[in-house]
């Protein structure tokens, strides 16, 4: 999952910061979940983050609040038992209604995490290694999820 969001992103100031947060998002869809999200991520995050170069309170910070957005993307835990708790509730419908601003706070986040990463040159473009998109594409041998 993490490959697949470094390929979306790219080589970019700010690489690592967007790939968090994207796997937060998506994980937050699978499992909607907050605090499982935040601990998943961090485990595979945080040591390539602080390879990279980002402060670790920053990449905490990040991912903590990357992972809050997991109550709000389909299918959430919380949504479910409010339609459990309300009668007359539609799950549908409170499915609908919280995907635009699971996906709005998403980018509430991107912005400003890209936004500082450029600032402070945090994982500059010229220190990525580029990977040609057959590469990226390509699953690896090992079985390994770290970056």
């Amino acid at each position: 999952m993490v490959r697949f969001a470094q390929a979306l992103i790219g080589p970019r100031h700010g690489g690592l910061a967007l790939v968090a947060v994207l796997v937060c998002m998506i994980m937050g869809g699978m499992s909607g979940s907050g605090p499982a999200d935040a601990a998943a991520v961090a485990m595979v995050m945080l040591p390539s983050m602080t390879r990279a170069g980002y402060p670790r309170p920053f990449s905490v910070t990040l991912i903590a609040a990357s992972a809050s957005t997991a109550i709000l993307i389909p299918p959430s835990v919380a949504l479910i038992l409010y339609s459990i708790v309300v009668p007359g509730v539609d799950l549908r419908a409170l499915f609908a209604a919280g995907l635009f601003p699971g996906m709005l706070a998403g980018a509430a986040l991107l912005v400003p995490a890209w936004w500082l990463s450029r600032h402070h040159r945090w994982e500059a473009p010229e220190d990525v290694a580029r990977r040609s998109g057959r590469a990226s594409a390509r699953p690896s041998r090992r079985c390994s999820l770290r970056c």
